[in-house]
């Protein structure tokens, strides 16, 4: 057993930084954390939502430099030094974005994802 305590199952976890809604964080992730358990549990951002753990529903989706991924299949590490955006840093001040308002206007109290069907 090795004492480096950076050192859980084998695998050595890493120090990333991270741009979440314009605000950089230092995260120490190791190499099977998924984005979606960074953004919920180390940041505190939840409105991006676990639905699924197979990228099928949509409710964990991001912009990862202003693209759509799923942060349920997205490696935390292959985030280090990016940016993302979640559904919080949507709005701007206290205006909701078009998206945010729809899914207010139309009762979608999770993702949306059930309104679309």
């Amino acid at each position: 057993m090795t004492s480096d305590p950076s050192r859980r199952n084998g695998a050595r976890s890493r120090s990333i930084a991270i741009c979440v809604n314009d605000e950089w964080h230092d995260v120490t992730v190791r190499p099977r954390h998924m984005l979606v358990e960074v953004l919920r549990e180390m940041i505190g951002l939840t409105g991006t939502k676990d639905g699924c753990e197979q990228g099928a529903c949509g409710a964990c989706t991001v912009l990862i430099d202003d693209d759509p991924a799923l942060s349920c299949m997205t490696l935390a590490l292959d985030c280090d030094g990016k940016q993302v955006r979640t559904v919080e840093g949507l709005a701007r001040g206290e205006q909701l974005s078009a998206i945010q308002q729809a899914f207010l206007d139309h009762g979608a109290i999770q993702c949306g994802f059930c309104q679309a069907c």
